[in-house]
């Protein structure tokens, strides 16, 4: 699951 919300929304896991 995405800690750092980076590209959440896109389903993307920038930051982590």
């Amino acid at each position: 699951f995405p800690i750092d919300d980076d590209d959440k929304i896109v389903g993307g896991y920038t930051n982590r």
